[in-house]
């Protein structure tokens, strides 16, 4: 388990994380929140990244600091003279694996990734998608129990999302895997648990059902003229085709006329940002 404890960040006199306590148990998570809500910042404070932070984090009763700890940045790209096999060795190297077994490993995992035949190509070679699988490698590099990634998929061609989704979902067990990303579709597809920020805090934290169910009874899909017709409050969330005809997703706290339709994650994420 990971412990966070009274967790305050402030960065340029500016409070980022406020007084967050929360557990991450074994699982994916999905964090999810608007821009500036204070997820990177929050990401990085477990790392140990920000030395200034008030609070404690352990794992496992452990000081944090003493956990093998995987981790992709938003932006990943080291060393473009080495190949990625030189990358993968030199990162091993600095977590202190052991050198037998590192190369079968590495081949492992670049394998999973769908890059073998970019193993010994140079990083400046390639493409923002591939580098982007190499982070997310070494992230793995170790099988560390706490795996942190913030916009894991961004860069990565709808193939490559779902090779990567299937990877996670095959590797969870006996880790704590979070996840920080825009893509709803991926958590709700992923995550285990969510937790949802804003303005520096922790809003909800539940299983992935229990978040959807905050829109339970509030979504509904209607016409264009039921659209016009409604005089209460809504918020539209997207557009989508049924039978050839043309209608609107759209919550709203009171009943409208259209169809009821089931939750997603999103409506719930969603439905925590407007009402709290």
């Amino acid at each position: 388990m990971l412990q966070i404890e009274n967790l305050s960040v402030k960065l340029k006199k500016k409070q980022i994380i406020e007084d967050i306590n929360c557990q991450f148990e074994s699982g994916i998570h999905g964090l999810l929140g608007p821009n500036g809500a204070g997820k990177t910042t929050l990401m990085r404070s477990v790392l140990g990244l920000y030395p200034h932070a008030k609070g404690n984090i352990t794992v496992n009763n452990t000081a944090i600091s003493n956990t093998n700890v995987g981790y992709l940045p938003q932006k990943f790209g080291l060393f473009p003279n080495m190949t990625v096999r030189q990358v993968l060795t030199y990162l091993g190297t600095l977590k202190k694996l052991p050198a037998d077994g590192l190369g079968a490993e590495i081949e492992h995992l670049i394998s999973e990734m769908n890059l073998e035949d970019k193993i010994d190509s140079k990083m400046s070679t390639l493409s923002g998608g591939m580098i982007r699988r190499v982070g997310i490698a070494q992230a793995f590099l170790g099988s560390p129990y706490v795996i942190i990634l913030d916009e894991p998929t961004a860069g990565l061609d709808p193939e490559e999302r779902l090779r990567f989704k299937n990877y996670i979902k095959a590797n969870k067990s006996n880790h704590i895997i979070i996840i920080s990303t825009h893509i709803v579709d991926d958590i709700d597809y992923l995550s285990d648990y969510v937790e949802i920020m804003e303005s520096g805090k922790i809003l909800v934290q539940a299983k992935r059902e229990e978040v959807a169910n905050h829109a339970l009874d509030k979504v509904f899909g209607v016409t264009r003229e039921e659209l016009d017709n409604i005089d209460t409050k809504y918020y539209l969330v997207k557009e989508y085709e049924e039978n050839g005809n043309k209608k609107m997703r759209i919550i709203s706290k009171d009943k409208i006329q259209g169809e009821s339709l089931p939750p997603t994650l999103e409506d719930g994420y969603l439905c925590v940002l407007k009402e709290k």
